[in-house]
């Protein structure tokens, strides 16, 4: 999935296991990427040549900045640098594929899957298509399947499914604000019931 879609869930996991001590925050969170890249999804590799390619890439753009800004813009009204840190956290092993162990996990739970193709094989194939053809192998020619309505089913089906999950992590990180300020405001109450006092 999109590395903004990583930062997202782990910045949210620190706000449900924010009591919690650091090393197991860490710790889900980290592992929260393998999970997240265990979803069926897509590197929108079917794209690549087509004249659509390029405003999937801006999909893309869109949704890393916006979680950038969204992070920082949290980060602003919590005076709390815990979610964003936690959430750069949570996209560390795309940076280390490079170390085998790293990489034996993450082949082992990335899912990779043509949306568009696994549903042109199983519902749009005028041949037999045997169930156990994985559905990340091409069937057609990404220009050929681009012509029927499985490509544009599939690619949707496809940005839903990490929207929904983007917008799961939005939803419990507004939360997390709501009881930041809550809490700030408690504070700043019984600070200003203190000085009072003390006149």
């Amino acid at each position: 999935m999109l590395l903004g879609t990583h930062a997202l869930i782990g910045a949210s996991i620190y706000s449900i296991l924010r009591r919690w001590p650091f090393v197991i925050v860490a710790v889900v969170v980290i592992a929260s990427h393998f999970v997240l890249d265990s979803i069926p999804h897509s590197d929108l590799s079917s794209f690549i040549g087509l004249p659509s390619y390029t405003y999937w890439k801006i999909y893309r753009l869109i949704i890393n900045i916006g979680t950038i800004g969204f992070l920082t813009w949290l980060t602003i009204q919590t005076n709390n640098f815990r979610p964003i840190t936690y959430g750069v956290l949570a996209t560390i092993p795309d940076f280390f594929l490079h170390i085998p162990l790293v990489a034996r996990l993450h082949a082992a739970f990335n899912n990779q899957v043509d949306w568009a193709q696994g549903l042109y094989a199983y519902f749009g194939s005028s041949r037999s298509i045997s169930p156990d053809t994985p559905a990340y192998r091409a069937i057609v020619p990404a220009s050929q399947l681009q012509e029927t309505p499985w490509f544009w089913i599939g690619q949707t089906a496809m940005l839903l499914c990490e929207l929904s999950v983007i917008l799961i992590g939005i939803s419990l990180l507004m939360s997390f604000l709501a009881w930041s300020n809550k809490h700030r405001a408690k504070f700043v109450s019984r600070a200003t019931m203190a000085r009072y006092k003390e006149h």
